[in-house]
């Protein structure tokens, strides 16, 4: 079976981002807007400046990348 990785884009302003288990949490104003499994990302792309990232930072550069655009 042939794995393939993606990227998650981040657009959204007041976004947060949260490591639950083993997956990656979305959330806008408390409300949750996306899970995405851990092991199915190569990556995530956070393109607005209010974004938070905690808690999977550094679950993120384990072997992936985080890339911060503003």
């Amino acid at each position: 079976m042939k794995k393939l990785l993606n990227t998650l884009y981040v657009t959204t302003e007041n976004a947060s981002l949260r490591k639950d288990g083993e997956n990656l949490v979305a959330e806008v104003e408390g409300v949750e807007r996306a899970r995405v499994p851990l092991h199915m990302l190569a990556s995530v792309a956070v393109f607005r400046r209010n974004l938070c990232v905690s808690g999977a930072d550094g679950r993120l550069r384990g072997g992936r990348h985080l890339h911060r655009a503003s």
